[in-house]
C-alpha cells in the first residue's frame, strides 16, 4: 500500500506539470508491448499459448496534432499441444507506415490518439513435423487516451483493431485487443 501511495504521488507531481509536445516539428519515439498467456482444453489434453508482440515506432509531427512515421514489429506466438511434444511456434517481422492524430488541446495532460497503420513483412510457422514462410500485410487501428507525466513523456492505453493478410490462405485473420504504449516526445530545436 505504501508503495502504491509513493507511486501516486510521483505521478502527480509530475503530471502537475505536463505538456505534451505534440506541436508541428517534433519528433515521436516509443511503441508498445502486449505479452498473453493462456490454457485451454481438459487437463490431459490442454493446449498452452503463450503470445509476444513488440511494436516500436518513430515519426515527425507534420503539423499539430498530425504526426506519421514508421512502425516495426515483432510477433511470437508459441503453443504446445497437450502431453505430446507437438507444437506450433508463428513468428511474425513487419514494417510499414502509421499516422496518427490527437484530438484534444496540444498543450493539455491528456489527450485522445487515433492511429493508423499498413505493414508488410514475413510469417513464419513452424509446426512439430514442417516449417513454412509466407508474406503478410496487416492494416491496424488503434484509438484511446494518453496521459502525459511531464513534457516528454506519455503512456497510451489503446483499443486494437488488426487485420491480416497471408500469401498462400484464402481470406484475412481479424482480432481485436488491447495495448498500453509510452511514447517520448522529443522537442524540436529552438534555434
Amino acid at each position: 500500500m505504501k508503495k502504491t501511495i509513493l507511486l501516486f504521488l510521483i505521478a502527480s507531481t509530475f503530471y502537475d506539470h505536463a505538456n505534451c509536445q505534440i506541436t508541428k516539428g517534433n519528433w515521436l519515439v516509443g511503441g508498445n508491448a502486449s505479452f498473453a498467456f493462456s490454457n485451454a482444453g481438459p487437463r490431459d489434453n490442454s493446449s498452452k499459448t503463450t503470445d509476444l508482440r513488440l511494436v516500436p515506432n518513430i515519426g515527425y509531427f507534420f503539423m499539430n496534432k498530425f504526426a506519421g512515421g514508421v512502425q516495426l514489429s515483432f510477433n511470437r506466438e508459441h503453443i504446445k499441444y497437450g502431453a505430446s511434444n507437438n507444437f506450433s511456434t508463428f513468428k511474425n517481422y513487419s514494417m510499414g507506415p502509421f499516422v496518427r492524430y490527437y484530438f484534444l488541446d496540444v498543450d493539455g495532460q491528456y489527450n485522445i490518439l487515433m492511429e493508423g497503420s499498413y505493414q508488410f513483412g514475413n510469417d513464419k510457422v513452424e509446426t512439430t513435423n514442417s516449417t513454412s514462410n509466407n508474406s503478410t500485410n496487416i492494416i491496424s487501428f488503434s484509438a484511446g487516451p494518453v496521459i502525459y507525466f511531464n513534457s516528454s513523456i506519455g503512456i497510451e492505453f489503446l483499443l486494437n483493431y488488426s487485420s491480416t493478410g497471408t500469401s498462400g490462405y484464402n481470406g484475412r485473420g481479424n482480432s481485436f485487443g488491447i495495448g498500453i504504449g509510452l511514447q517520448i516526445h522529443l522537442e524540436k530545436d529552438k534555434n
